[in-house]
């Protein structure tokens, strides 16, 4: 059974769901309110955050796994974390933008559309850093995360004007 087959067979079972690109023949999944609630984590619902899959079954797009806050999962419960210092990391108020390259040309997509409002508006800022998408080209094989803030996309913080 393929990847792509496997995918549709989580969408089937309603813990993932798919959205069509509307001209390219890719498919965007992510995991859905059903897999949240009934807390049914395996690696293909973890994976599901993002994952954008060619027709043909290739993966066009891998963002980061589902993670999980403290206490919330058997990974992160006190006891099972590792003895080292921590990583602390900042974590903004806005949108998962995953890149995809097709066709020569990097597009964003958010966790779960190819068109939605956040994936234009970070599609729209990325094009202001043309070094960044040759970067981004001559490492075709990378998925580019980026976290897409703009005051139009407040969510709890209010980031104000833009200047």
């Amino acid at each position: 059974m393929s990847l792509k087959d496997e995918f549709d067979r989580y969408v089937g079972f309603g813990l993932v769901t798919a959205r069509r690109h509307p001209k390219f023949p890719l498919t965007i999944y992510k995991y859905s309110q059903k897999c949240v609630y009934e807390r049914a984590w395996d690696d293909y619902t973890r994976i599901a955050r993002g994952l954008i899959l060619s027709d043909d079954g290739e993966i066009v797009a891998r963002p980061f796994r589902k993670f999980f806050n403290l206490g919330e999962d058997e990974s992160t419960k006190k006891e099972n974390l590792p003895l080292e210092p921590p990583v602390v990391m900042s974590k903004v108020d806005g949108s998962l933008g995953v890149s995809y390259i097709w066709e020569g040309q990097v597009h964003l997509a958010t966790m779960g559309s190819f068109d939605s409002e956040q994936a234009r508006a970070g599609s729209i800022m990325l094009g202001l850093y043309p070094k960044l998408v040759s970067t981004m080209l001559a490492f075709s094989r990378l998925t580019f995360l980026f976290e897409i803030i703009y005051p139009g996309n407040r969510i709890v913080v209010d980031y104000g004007q833009v200047t």
